[in-house]
């Protein structure tokens, strides 16, 4: 099945992913901090390489003889966070992974964005892939982030990268220890937030899914 590279593993998504990828028979190959806390893969047979997405010299040597690339890593605490960290991460970060799986000749790249990087219609038809990102940056720096990595993402497609980008909308389920989509939900059980019937919507997707 080859060898999976995943950043983001220690995550809610990407712990999941991960474990798939070796249910299905993939060696995986994960890039953590020091410090991340593992408990979500810690009984995984994984190799671990410490360090981050700005060590670009360890990336490249990594990355070789990888056959897929899973990057999954992103400050996604969407109002917990400094926005100068949601940009250095979500769109500098992913410039050098990008760079860094080019150098490496790696065979595919793909990329976890976020449905916040797509922009809304105002003709109340849905919005797809297509509609381009149309909010103020200042009120979804997070999106507006993800929406600067998918161009660092085309860039490498145009440079000959095979790479995909993924637009998952709000993602729940079990092991979302930092509560970061969840917490919508939560606190509003809790009573600390109100839910008020209005026009439009969104999705919401299991993290097993």
């Amino acid at each position: 099945m080859g060898t999976a590279f995943v950043t983001g593993a220690t995550g809610f998504v990407g712990s999941h992913l991960t474990r798939q990828l070796i249910e299905n028979g993939q060696q995986v190959r994960i890039l953590r901090r020091e410090n991340s806390k593992v408990d979500a893969i810690q009984d995984l047979p994984l190799e671990h390489v410490i360090g981050s997405l700005f060590d670009t010299d360890l990336l490249v040597e990594h990355l070789r003889g990888v056959d897929v690339v899973f990057h999954v890593a992103a400050v996604a605490s969407y109002w917990r966070s400094d926005t100068k960290s949601i940009y250095r991460v979500n769109v500098d970060g992913t410039r050098n992974l990008l760079q860094a799986a080019e150098c490496a000749g790696i065979g595919r790249f793909i990329f976890t964005s976020s449905v916040a990087a797509i922009g809304h219609t105002r003709n109340h038809f849905p919005a797809s892939e297509n509609t381009h990102f149309n909010i103020d940056p200042r009120i979804s720096p997070y999106g507006h982030s993800k929406f600067l990595a998918e161009a660092e993402v085309m860039q490498a497609v145009q440079r000959g990268l095979d790479a995909v980008t993924v637009n998952p909308a709000i993602i729940i389920g079990p092991g979302d220890l930092n509560e970061i989509s969840g917490s919508l939900i939560t606190e509003i059980v809790r009573g600390k937030l109100f839910a008020l019937p209005m026009h439009g919507g969104t999705n919401y997707i299991d993290v097993r899914d």
